[in-house]
């Protein structure tokens, strides 16, 4: 190597460490109490090399630097705790010394009643943007969710809301949405996968591995179930400005597969959106939820308390294998997850632009 070249050499490695030393490499938040919106809340990082970082908070998951206040500055530290903010839903935004600047919240919302409630922002996507906070938000059922929870979500300003379960599951447990006005949308329909899965547990010929296959085969067969809500869905996210929310039941299956092709469309890495769906099993114990004194009253789960634990379980969790195999079923179907959104759910490259333009963002 020539003199000029190693001089070149020298620049180019100098520059791209000064430019990593302090970048964020990871961000995360949860509250103490994830079921207490009082609770306090921690923060936690890593970056790439030492460095010190300042916290930036708003209310308004869209602010700038410039428009939010200062919380801390100068930390050395990895994580930082703060009570300040009982009963606020609030976004913290990061800025290193050097490289780009970070927002992040706590993702599961404290709420007392409902099920797995979530928002779904902070994650990367592959052309160097981020899925914006506080604006899609996931769930389980919402039937449960209490006045005190409401008085909570009202900060979201939700103003649409798809529900994707059957007729009976909402006859049982209907939703009474009390947190300002929402467009409710649902459809009627008879969820024949889930009776088929029941009647294989009931068989006498079932075993764990066998449930845990059959709940491999059920998640590509949910993403034609729920084609004409997906579609509606999409519709919803590229023809509004409305923060919006979607559910199902649990909250991990229907609303995961749904949360998997939302996340698809925005470019978040494969690997983050698996593990998203996996997070489920961190945030609700089912196996409690499903199979409760409450549950066994529940003419939907009923059945679940005559079933064997070890047969219930691979119902009751949220594998990885699962969402992998939805996705492994629609490539080799349509040759990719995205044309499956754009052929069968009917996406187009004018929708896909506006939900994009709208749901991602560079924090300055």
């Amino acid at each position: 190597m020539n003199k000029l070249s190693l001089l070149l050499t020298l620049a180019v490695s100098i520059t791209a460490s000064s430019l990593t030393s302090g970048q964020i490499e990871s961000v995360g938040a949860e509250r103490s109490d994830p079921k207490n919106n009082r609770s306090s809340i921690k923060l936690n990082w890593e970056l790439a090399k030492p460095g010190a970082i300042a916290i930036y908070y708003s209310e308004d998951p869209e602010a700038s630097i410039e428009k939010s206040m200062l919380l801390a500055e100068g930390i050395t530290a990895s994580d930082f705790e703060t009570a300040d903010f009982p009963g606020k839903r609030v976004y913290f935004t990061l800025v290193p010394d050097e490289g780009e600047a970070k927002r992040v919240a706590p993702r599961l919302l404290p709420l007392q009643g409902g099920r797995n409630f979530r928002d779904i922002g902070g994650y990367s996507t592959t052309d160097g943007r981020t899925v914006k906070w506080g604006q899609v938000f996931r769930s389980g059922v919402m039937h449960g969710i209490t006045d005190a929870d409401y008085r909570f979500l009202d900060q979201l300003e939700v103003g649409t809301i798809v529900d994707f379960r059957s007729t009976d599951e909402r006859a049982v447990e209907p939703t009474n949405w009390r947190a300002g006005d929402a467009d409710y949308i649902a459809r009627d329909y008879v969820d024949e996968g889930a009776n088929d899965l029941f009647a294989s547990m009931m068989s006498g010929d079932a075993t764990a591995t066998v449930m845990r296959s059959q709940m491999s085969k059920l998640y590509h067969e949910i993403a034609y179930q729920q084609a004409p809500a997906y579609t509606v869905m999409f519709d919803e996210l590229a023809g509004t400005s409305d923060t919006f929310a979607y559910n199902c039941s649990a909250g991990k299956d229907r609303a995961g597969i749904a949360t998997a092709l939302i996340l698809t469309v925005l470019g978040v890495n494969r690997d983050e959106i698996i593990h998203d769906y996996s997070l489920s099993d961190d945030y609700v114990d089912y196996m409690a939820e499903f199979t409760s004194e409450d549950a066994e009253s529940n003419p939907n789960f009923a059945v679940l308390s005559q079933i064997p634990r070890e047969l219930l379980a691979p119902l009751m969790a949220s594998y990885p294998e699962y969402i992998e195999a939805a996705f492994e079923h629609l490539e080799s179907e349509h040759g990719s997850v995205m044309n499956f959104i754009q052929s069968e759910l009917k996406v187009t490259d004018e929708e896909v632009a506006a939900i994009r333009n709208r749901l991602l963002e560079t924090v300055h």
